[in-house]
């Protein structure tokens, strides 16, 4: 037969063995949490680490291509720049251009006026050569009617003879005026034919 106190000691130590069990319990099922927990947290690392790979490879690519955009944006803007350049050459070439052909235009203006005027300068100088050639037959005809007056007459004839001598000079200064003009005028031709071909051209 148990005593009293056996049997309260008996009692505590089965309640001691039910905690332990409990305990125990507690303890199996806490460390299945802490087991799932750490798997869960395992995929979790995997998975921040692929993500990680992820991004890493889109950064590189990122990278990449914003070096190949800088690359192009400096390959544009070099260019660019070229053409801007060529751009102000060919404005400049082109105000040379339009300012020789100002001049040109003002030149052969200029000659053209020239031309009217010396046209007519040789027009005059052709009518006054066909009065001076009628002055001068009148003159010689004169001559020879004296001539065939008398003696007496030989005073007038000296006269006559040295009008028809200054007539014949003017004539022939005419002539050489005339031709000196018609040499300038084919001269300002073959300048006016020369620019007609640079304008061609």
């Amino acid at each position: 037969m148990f005593s009293i106190k056996q049997l309260i000691e008996l009692f505590i130590e089965q309640i001691r063995s039910l905690t332990s069990r409990d305990q125990i319990q507690n303890l199996r099922h806490q460390t299945r949490k802490l087991e799932l927990s750490k798997r869960h947290t395992h995929h979790f690392l995997k998975s921040e680490e692929h993500t990680n790979s992820l991004l890493e490879r889109k950064r590189l690519l990122l990278e990449h291509s914003q070096q190949k955009l800088q690359d192009r944006i400096k390959n544009s803007t070099g260019k660019l720049t070229n053409i801007i350049k060529q751009k102000q050459t060919n404005e400049h070439i082109i105000s040379l251009n339009i300012h020789q052909l100002e001049d040109q235009q003002y030149k052969i203006t200029t000659m053209e006026i020239a031309i009217k005027k010396i046209n007519h300068l040789n027009n005059n100088l052709e009518n006054i050569l066909q009065e001076n050639r009628f002055l001068r037959i009148n003159e010689q005809e004169k001559l020879r009617s004296i001539k065939q007056i008398s003696f007496q007459q030989r005073k007038q004839l000296i006269t006559h003879s040295k009008r028809l001598h200054v007539l014949s000079i003017n004539e022939h200064h005419l002539i050489t005026n005339t031709i000196r003009n018609l040499l300038e005028i084919i001269r300002l031709n073959h300048i006016c034919h020369n620019f007609d071909t640079i304008e061609k051209v």
